[in-house]
């Protein structure tokens, strides 16, 4: 058994994690995010997409090889930490929030990688002007 395999069958799973389509209005590009049971929001991608399904199928195979990415804690500007995955050069996911300490940020990225790989896909689309969903954490 692999250490992938071993992980997603503990019990720190939290039921009810799922995987959140959004954009500003319909016809916007899309992007999504990753919302625990509590509906707070995890990580999120870091790429828009033309369309829900090219969004959802972009989701489909990052789950399948989320232990492949290159992970960073890193420190920003506004002096809080904040988690990134990336693949060779491009970023793919980002932190939702910054965090006040390293180690909060790194159990933050480890919650991610564990909850992401087996959350579901909602499916609708959410539209919304929310100020919040047009930026990320980089």
């Amino acid at each position: 058994m692999t250490h992938g395999l071993a992980r997603k069958t503990t019990a720190s799973t939290t039921p009810g994690c799922r995987v959140q389509l959004f954009a500003s209005t319909p016809g916007a590009p899309v992007r999504w995010r990753l919302l625990g049971s509590n509906n707070r929001e995890i990580g999120r991608g870091a790429e828009s997409f033309a369309d829900a399904e090219t969004c959802r199928i972009a989701v489909k195979e990052l789950q399948m090889v989320i232990d492949e990415f290159e992970s960073a804690v890193r420190r920003t500007d506004r002096n809080d930490w904040v988690w990134q995955l990336r693949s060779d050069d491009r970023l793919v996911v980002v932190s939702a929030h910054g965090y006040d300490r390293q180690i909060r940020c790194a159990h933050g990225l480890a919650q991610f990688i564990d909850e992401m790989g087996q959350a579901g896909i909602g499916p609708g689309l959410m539209t919304s002007h929310a100020r919040r969903w047009g930026g990320s954490i980089a």
